[in-house]
């Protein structure tokens, strides 16, 4: 690949080829974060396998760029334990008690070029992972490619229509006229794949000790009181999830 962040997209969109997992990445101002995320897990992840999912990220970067890139920070969701060997191995300062396990480059660092990179190679290898890539999506529907790639998209940013069918290879007006030809709009994809999201809200809140038909009434007299339930339990989840679960409330601010 051509740089760390070329071989990051790479990795993570090959990397559903072997198991329900998926690696998020998400560039944010001059920061770009790392997770994993084990799609069929029913309970936490063990932290040593966090652990090893971060320090082979990293060694990827290092041994592919030949420079001693240096995480920006590392933040864990366990309590603290170990910081300074935490510390010592990635370089970094490392946040304890998070609200999720992610690893924060500097943007300028997964530009840098790889001088391992292999246009031969690639241009052998890749178009075998596409063709068993595009397989795996031929046996899933439409609506469940879609729903699946909203799914990732809303990690890190409001899905458009757009990103979907970039993801698939086709264009917009295609999905669009695809979905319309099945009678399924991406407006209702968006809101089956947020239903997960709001699963883990309530999760979220109840482990606070709080229900979210508790705080929807604040919630919309907040938002002005024009709003729809449907968004105002958007802006409560989200809330929700970014809360922890021992601070008292989860509403809006």
């Amino acid at each position: 690949t051509r740089s760390f962040r070329d071989a990051l997209n790479r990795i993570a969109r090959y990397k559903r080829l072997t198991g329900p997992q998926e690696i998020r990445i998400v560039e944010r101002g001059k920061e770009c974060a790392v997770e994993f995320e084990w799609l069929l897990a029913e309970r936490a992840e063990p932290p040593t396998l966090i652990d090893m999912c971060f320090a082979w990220t990293v060694a990827i970067g290092r041994r592919g760029t030949g420079r001693g890139i240096i995480p920006l920070r590392v933040e864990l969701r366990r309590p603290e334990a170990n910081r300074r060997l935490y510390e010592k191995h990635f370089g970094c300062p490392v946040k304890f008690g998070a609200r999720h396990n992610k690893l924060f480059f500097r943007v300028e660092d997964i530009s840098q070029p790889f001088v391992t990179h292999n246009p031969d190679l690639l241009e052998l290898v890749a178009p075998q992972l596409e063709a068993e890539l595009r397989q795996q999506l031929a046996d899933k529907s439409l609506k469940e490619q879609v729903t699946g790639i909203l799914k990732r998209l809303l990690a890190g940013q409001k899905p458009r229509l757009e990103d979907a069918a970039l993801e698939l290879h086709i264009s917009a007006r295609t999905l669009q006229r695809r979905l319309l030809e099945e009678g399924i709009t991406f407006h209702s994809l968006v809101e089956e794949a947020r239903e997960p999201v709001l699963a883990r809200a309530d999760r979220h809140c109840l482990s606070a000790g709080i229900r979210r038909s508790q705080l929807l009434y604040p919630c919309i007299s907040q938002m002005g009181g024009n709003v729809s339930r449907r968004v105002a339990i958007g802006a409560l989840s989200k809330r929700c999830l970014t809360q922890k679960a021992s601070q008292p409330a989860c509403g809006l601010p």
